[in-house]
């Protein structure tokens, strides 16, 4: 997805993802917001901070939003939204399953498979040895947290436990807590018909359930 990016000039490639971001989180947001509201999110620190660093933030925020907004009137285009979200960054959708069986939206769970499903595939053009030394990784990843300390920084229950000093049994129970109390906001908000509460139940509730998030 990101090859196009890679091959190009830095520059071109830093201020043409910028645009690209900025464009998909406003139209986004004017799907849930209106007036003021639109201009005044494109301000928020949050939002600022991710297109100075180039993050994918707004554009898995934008594919979230598109896709729940879309799950009545388009199921299907809604779940290719969703598992493309899910194929970028898999916490930022965590509990996109619960939702969509909470809600009934059946059609839009089977086809956030699809996307998700062709984009591994499609990754193995660039060289099945780089999911191996992505499997290696996870072994060498809770070290680097210890030295880089990211969690003092983090937005989930282990995360912020992490950063109060609490003994590894008290980081697991707190995180276990914050599983059920995100499946649980996360089934209930599905159940209201209201789009901005589905969107925070839905983002809100995956880094309860998340060990790691920032």
């Amino acid at each position: 997805m990101f090859v196009p990016f890679a091959v190009i000039p830095f520059w071109v490639a830093y201020w043409s993802w910028l645009a690209l971001s900025t464009l998909a989180f406003w139209s986004a947001v004017r799907r849930v917001a209106s007036g003021w509201a639109v201009p005044l999110s494109m301000t928020a620190p949050h939002v600022v901070l991710a297109l100075i660093l180039g993050q994918t933030s707004l554009i898995l925020g934008s594919l979230i939003i598109w896709g729940l907004s879309l799950v009545r009137e388009r199921p299907l285009l809604a779940g290719i939204l969703l598992g493309a979200a899910a194929a970028v960054k898999p916490q930022s959708v965590l509990l996109a399953p619960v939702a969509m069986i909470s809600g009934g939206h059946w059609r839009t769970l089977v086809a956030s498979a699809a996307p998700l499903c062709a984009i591994v595939v499609i990754s193995l053009a660039l060289g099945p040895v780089l999911w191996r030394d992505w499997l290696e990784s996870l072994g060498t990843f809770p070290q680097l947290l210890e030295v880089q300390r990211p969690f003092i920084f983090g937005a989930t229950p282990w995360m912020a436990g992490r950063a109060l000093g609490l003994d590894p049994s008290a980081l697991i129970v707190l995180q276990l807590c914050g599983v059920v109390v995100g499946v649980v906001a996360c089934w209930y908000g599905f159940k209201s018909q209201d789009l901005g509460l589905r969107i925070c139940a839905l983002v809100a509730a995956g880094l309860l359930a998340s060990a790691y998030g920032m």
